[in-house]
């Protein structure tokens, strides 16, 4: 199984790290437990930014100068908007923790070959994040 570690970089938001890594952990065993391509790293870090760092990234990797919520480079790091996640959960009605994990779970599963470039794979896509974040939260 693959290791996470979060690598906080950023202090603009605070949330219950201990609580949403284990969150992410839950969902990365429902993830490796149906499958993960032979290139899945086995290292993830989960790099928490605010929006400036995200979209300097998002600049210079997608050529993109505006902020997003996530990005997964596919040797194992997945820059996450926290300041993004707070606000999309303040708007949503959900804890950012919540949010956070959505996040994650849409890295993780990058990285285990979902894409979501065309509609039929993002819908696809969309669908398996939605039900690991349910099972992850159901406990």
């Amino acid at each position: 199984m693959a290791t996470l570690e979060l690598i906080q970089q950023q202090d603009l938001v605070s949330f219950e790290q201990a609580v949403w890594l284990e969150q992410c952990r839950q969902a990365l065993v429902v993830i490796e437990g149906t499958g993960v391509p032979e290139e899945f790293p086995e290292e993830i870090g989960l790099v928490c930014v605010d929006d400036s760092v995200i979209t300097q990234i998002h600049r210079d990797f997608m050529n993109d100068p505006t902020p997003t919520d996530v990005i997964t480079f596919h040797h194992g790091e997945i820059i996450i908007s926290a300041e993004t996640a707070a606000r999309e959960a303040a708007e949503r009605r959900l804890t950012v923790e919540e949010e956070l994990l959505r996040y994650a779970v849409h890295g993780l599963l990058h990285l285990a070959g979902y894409n979501d470039h065309e509609d039929g794979e993002r819908k696809t896509m969309h669908a398996r994040q939605e039900a690991i974040i349910a099972e992850v939260l159901r406990g």
